[in-house]
């Protein structure tokens, strides 16, 4: 079953506040002599906020499971896959300089009615079509892209 796997990570499992709330939860235990209970928190903490929120696709039988906690789900062969692609871009600034990157990476959605389940995030978007185009060989959805708005299958 594993072969039939796919992984993908998504973005971080928790809100990000989590991890400050914990570290700060360590302080009074720091403060009293607590040093294991404090060590044993913020290395919880740097644990969990370095694991990412990751889906996984069973394509062999056409199910998906997001993150830790949940259990695995069907997809509805009623949808169709979109691949759109997304850049982000970050401006440093400092007092002499400024410097801007832009990441691009592509996605892959499973929408089905008003619903839009992520599939999968990939390097580009060459790499998300070749992924959806995975997809539709063994579920027969439709393959849709987002950017020309045109259908690929």
């Amino acid at each position: 079953m594993n072969s039939n796997l796919i992984y993908s990570p998504i973005g971080n499992q928790f809100h990000p506040m989590i991890y400050a709330i914990m570290v700060m939860l360590s302080i009074p235990f720091w403060a009293t002599g607590g040093y294991i209970i404090a060590t044993l928190i913020v290395v919880l903490a740097v644990a969990i906020a370095w694991k990412d929120k990751v889906v996984k696709v069973d394509i062999a039988q056409q199910k998906y499971k997001e993150g830790w906690f949940n259990s695995w789900r069907d997809l509805n062969p009623e949808g169709y896959l979109s691949v759109f692609p997304e850049r982000e871009s970050h401006v440093m600034r400092s007092r002499v300089s400024e410097g801007a990157f832009t990441t691009s990476s592509g996605y892959v959605n499973f929408i089905n009615g008003r619903n839009k389940i992520h599939l999968h995030k990939a390097k580009s978007k060459e790499d998300a079509v070749e992924k959806a185009l995975l997809f539709n060989e063994k579920w027969n959805c439709g393959v849709y892209d987002g950017m020309d708005r045109k259908w690929l299958k």
